[in-house]
């Protein structure tokens, strides 16, 4: 979803900053930020109406990522659908225009034949679902890292944020200038730092609720108690200033999720939501492929993550060239500190 990097990167929210060559997809982009710019109108004052926009166009993109079209084309069917929707009252994050919008999206599909043949929303985000990404995701690296290690390395940023539960991210931002007769690509990064903190505090905040509750009933919830164990751990290295504070996280993470799965896994109480997951084959394949991980592929998975600098750099200028179809491929201009 490429127009979530204009609420990160710092750029006006404008159509001109677009990055879409395809003008079909560029007039969509340009209609959800009028959509955002509508929702915007209703915030509550605490926030500025730049910041407004920002919120409500990050809440919209996060709710479009949920979207699991069964045809293609489908995207001025969706924005259609999104201008119907009432804007709530009074908002103050993207998190509550995206729970807002997805429950009424959901309303409209459940009430039309018609739209249930051209939709589904995927689970919105929980520990669950944050978990169940996790496991998948990662058994998928495992299987892919013998045949494929330069996949694994080039989608390291995404590894790592599933890996950790959205709690760490780093992604690189690229831009293409020209400096006199040659092209080049300025490489920033959009990363976490102790200015996270707060966002992830809350989280916990929550999961530990979530978890005493659960407890009360005398079915702990262990996809919150994993969330919880995660997010601490990862702390150390969201304020760290450690040029390899990203591979270090990745390191340890790979190191204890195995054993931090197995008593989820293998819990005689236990929340219903963490039973059915535990459940799903899906899961139970996933699980197998974590714990029996032989060492050689662990060893792989870090040579290939290793690597990601250097691949961003090299292969990463050619990704431009071939895309934006440049005689020669761009010199990288790292401005980044923290990968």
């Amino acid at each position: 979803m490429r127009y979530i990097f204009l609420v990160h990167t710092g750029l006006e929210i404008t159509p001109r900053y677009l990055v879409e060559t395809d003008p079909r997809r560029h007039r969509l982009g340009a209609e959800l930020i009028e959509i955002a710019e509508g929702i915007a109108q209703k915030a509550t004052r605490k926030i500025s109406p730049e910041k407004a926009v920002r919120e409500a166009l990050a809440g919209l993109c996060t709710l479009i990522m949920h979207i699991i079209p069964y045809r293609t084309n489908l995207g001025p069917a969706i924005l259609k659908m999104m201008r119907s929707i009432p804007i709530p009252g009074y908002w103050e994050d993207q998190w509550q225009v995206f729970y807002h919008f997805y429950s009424e999206l959901q309303k409209l599909r459940l009430n039309s034949t018609r739209k249930l043949r051209q939709f589904d929303l995927n689970l919105v985000p929980d520990a669950h679902r944050d978990l169940l990404d996790m496991c998948v995701n990662l058994a998928r690296t495992i299987c892919s890292v013998p045949t494929r290690a330069l996949a694994v390395t080039a989608t390291f940023p995404t590894i790592l944020m599933v890996l950790t539960m959205r709690c760490f991210r780093f992604v690189p931002i690229l831009y293409l200038r020209t400096a006199g007769l040659q092209n080049e690509v300025d490489i920033d990064v959009d990363h976490v730092s102790h200015r996270s903190l707060k966002n992830m505090t809350e989280a916990v905040s929550k999961q530990q609720e979530i978890l005493r509750e659960s407890e009360a009933k005398n079915q702990p919830c262990h996809a919150a108690k994993l969330f919880i164990t995660i997010a601490e751990t990862t702390k150390a290295f969201i304020t760290s200033n450690d040029k390899d504070r990203s591979i270090c996280c990745f390191r340890l993470l790979l190191d204890t999720v195995p054993s931090q799965l197995k008593p989820l896994m293998n819990a005689k109480r236990i929340c219903p939501r963490c039973a059915v997951f535990r459940t799903t084959p899906m899961v139970l394949w996933a699980y197998n492929m974590i714990i029996t991980m032989p060492k050689r592929i662990r060893t792989k998975l870090f040579e290939a993550v290793e690597n990601y600098e250097s691949r961003l750099k090299s292969g990463g200028m050619k990704v431009v060239r071939d895309e934006r179809g440049l005689a020669e491929t761009p010199k990288a201009v790292v401005k980044y500190r923290f990968l």
